[in-house]
């Protein structure tokens, strides 16, 4: 047999297989019919809701519906067309009522199907004709109930992918896929807008039972051996057994819904008592002891909530909430919690937020009774007591909640621009020994331990260890990495606060170090192009003009070595000029060059003010050399009389056209890079995103130039 041993595996393979199944619920939902009509509880009455969410009418839960088609006819109240209706009563009841449901789905699907109530608009008659359902159609309930079964299945799996030995995990793992099956199979349930097949429904029902039941009964087998052990394991998981036995009977109709729902207040009673017993039996025990505090904590409020929701129906006759969408709120409050409390994770982080949150159930009870004294002891107006009532409890719990609080996290309170600004000053001091020495002095300020140590097992990210006796600090600032231990010269431990506060100076490290390398890689790349500036260009001119025979050549090579410097000396200074002003150099540079020689400029002014976007060094730097080659290559090589130069910028893309009158040249040298003068051309343009274009314009030669450009 093949054992999957990787847990990215496991969690690939159960997240592919939850698809699978959400895919499957979504597909039978489709299919069950609709008719453009359903039934939707608002308070006391039920509303009949068109396809447009339109209210048709409004009845009393127990108004009679009629429905008929293909010679048959179905009476029932309209409470019992409610989508999260369940059923109550004895078993006989509810096998009656999946009966109804599978004759009212066989009606539904007939040419001929229609539905009679009295309502408060008077006699509705409505005939009823099949539709197809898409994805919008089905309730908001369906998707909710779907994303919880997902999202607990996977933290079961998650669990037991962590700790696959412990009987804790498995018992949790067990209740996950208990509720991962109840939402499932609820879904299925609420997707029906009037009725869908009786067996469906029964099945569907019966997980739904068995699924509840197997939720909280795994949760108490799970405290019967976590974190003492009170009886074996495998009678803990018998519990279990009967649990899910038991919602399977009920949901087939072998047994009444209100033994289901006693069943469900037994259980919660049990947990309370069991939780008691834990506590008792971990007297010594803190780390156990917190482990209570915090599951307890979240099972009572979020499984409690669930409970009283569900047995609402049963004890004060109104809607039941347990099967409802939003259960997904109190079910990820109670498996989040007992994940980390089962899996042990950062115990005193636990008990810390088991106190955050006691704290704050006090305040909102002291809100309450505050606002309740304030308007029955005084008779107060309700808005003013509310509003005295936060100002009381602000002014007095706030300040107490945040002395306690400094006075358990301890430590500085720090934001990120100041965590941004203590890396920025030691990234950037000038030595490594320096910035070792300015990263040791930093992590002693902040969290002053008795002991700083280069780390043996070097882990990848901040890490709390040995229960929050050390901290794990990677690599940063040129330094290995490092172990802080015993926090606040041993008085203190580490806890998430303090590993949050060093992940996000260790973050910070690195955008700075990353900074300072782009800095100086940078200026080292800007050195490298003035260099090559320089040589290619400067120097290449003036020592071709030394070489020149003739006077007047020679000066046209130092006039355009100087235009060059020039250049160069705007981008040493950081100067950015607008695209107008680097036309207009290079337009009064064409002029005075060509006038020398005698050449005529067709060259008239074409600027855009609305758009005159700013270029770095770069851009203009070789949009200028670029133009001024081709100028060059016209006064050695063209014998022109008139040279003409058309300039334009559109949606970001520069162009400018060069065309001469002289003898002209093949075009087809270009397809091989022409010669050095074109080479250099090209290249300067393509690092702008550009090309150079030779066309022959008989008797002369155009010369198309482009290059992409930004705006400031």
């Amino acid at each position: 047999m093949v054992r999957v041993r990787s847990p990215g595996v496991l969690l690939a393979i159960t997240a592919y297989a939850l698809s699978l199944v959400v895919a499957s619920i979504v597909a039978a939902a489709l299919h069950f019919p609709s008719v453009g009509l359903s039934f939707s509880r608002v308070g006391a009455d039920i509303l009949a809701v068109d396809s447009h969410n339109a209210v048709v009418d409004r009845l009393k839960p127990t108004a009679p519906i009629a429905f008929s088609g293909g010679g048959r006819t179905l009476l029932q109240p309209a409470v019992e067309l409610v989508s999260e209706f369940e059923p109550s009563g004895s078993a006989a009841n509810l096998r009656r009522w999946y009966a109804d449901q599978d004759l009212l789905s066989a009606i539904l699907g007939q040419p001929d199907a229609r539905v009679e109530f009295l309502g408060s608009a008077g006699m509705q008659r409505i005939p009823l004709s099949a539709q197809k359902r898409g994805l919008r159609d089905l309730p908001p309930d369906v998707w909710l109930l779907l994303a919880e079964a997902c999202g607990v299945g996977l933290l079961g799996i998650w669990m037991i992918v962590l700790r696959p030995h412990d009987w804790a995990a498995r018992l949790f793992l067990v209740s996950s896929l208990g509720i991962a099956l109840a939402s499932f199979s609820g879904a299925l349930v609420d997707a029906r807008e009037l009725a869908a097949n009786g067996a469906v429904l029964r099945w569907g029902f019966a997980l739904n039972l068995a699924g509840s039941n197997i939720g909280p009964s795994a949760l108490l087998a799970l405290f019967l051996v976590q974190p003492r052990p009170i009886v074996g394991p495998k009678l803990a998981m018998g519990l279990v057994t009967v649990a899910a036995a038991w919602g399977l009977a009920v949901g087939g109709g072998l047994a009444p819904m209100g033994a289901y729902y006693a069943g469900l207040l037994a259980m919660t009673g049990a947990f309370m008592a069991i939780l008691a017993a834990q506590w008792l039996l971990s007297k010594s025990d803190p780390a156990a002891r917190a482990v209570v505090r915090w599951v307890g904590l979240t099972t009572l409020i979020g499984s409690g909530a669930l409970a009283l929701a569900m047995v609402a129906k049963q004890a004060f006759g109104g809607s039941s909430l347990g099967g409802d969408g939003l259960s997904i709120l109190p079910i990820f409050l109670v498996y989040g919690g007992i994940a980390f409390g089962v899996g042990r994770y950062r115990l005193f982080d636990l008990d810390r937020w088991a106190f955050r949150v006691i704290v704050g159930a006090l305040a909102a009870a002291a809100l309450l009774l505050a606002d309740a004294g304030l308007i029955l002891g005084l008779k107060i107006d309700a808005r003013a007591a509310l509003g005295l009532s936060i100002l009381g409890v602000g002014y007095l719990y706030l300040p107490i909640r945040s002395w306690l609080w400094r006075r358990i996290a301890g430590g500085p309170s720090l934001g990120q621009g100041d965590l941004f600004q203590m890396a920025s000053d030691v990234a950037f001091l000038l030595s490594v020994s320096e910035r070792r020495a300015g990263w040791r002095s930093l992590l002693q300020r902040l969290f002053d331990p008795l002991e700083i140590a280069l780390a043996v097992d070097h882990l990848g990210d901040v890490e709390v260890l040995a229960d929050g006796a050390a901290l794990h600090i990677p690599a940063a600032a040129d330094e290995s990495a490092l172990l802080l231990r015993y926090r606040g010269r041993g008085q203190l431990l580490f806890d998430s606060g303090q590993a949050a506060l060093a992940r996000g100076l260790v973050k910070f490290m690195h955008h700075a170090e990353r900074t300072r390398d782009e800095y100086a890689r940078g200026a080292a790349e800007e050195r490298q192009r003035i260099s090559r500036d320089l040589h290619d260009d400067v120097s290449g001119r003036l020592l071709t003009g030394l070489r020149r025979a003739d006077i007047k050549s020679m000066g046209e090579d130092v006039r355009a070595a100087l235009a060059d410097i020039r250049t160069i000396l705007r981008g040493l200074s950081g100067e950015v000029l607008p695209i107008s002003q680097v036309v207009a150099n290079m337009r009064h540079e064409t002029f005075e060059r060509l006038d020398a020689a005698g050449i005529g400029v067709d060259w008239p002014v074409e600027l855009d003010p609305a758009s005159d976007p700013v270029l770095e060094y770069l851009h203009y730097r070789n949009i200028t050399s670029a133009h001024r080659e081709v100028i060059t290559n016209i006064l050695r090589h063209s014998n022109a009389k008139t040279v003409r130069v058309r300039y334009s910028l559109q949606d970001g893309s520069f162009s400018l056209t060069v065309e001469d009158d002289g003898i002209g040249m093949p075009v087809a040298p270009q397809k091989a890079g022409g010669g050095r003068g074109l080479g250099n051309i090209k290249r300067r343009l393509a690092e702008l995103g550009g090309a150079a274009c030779l066309e022959d314009a008989a008797p002369g030669l155009r010369v198309r130039l482009t290059a992409a450009v930004w705006g400031p």
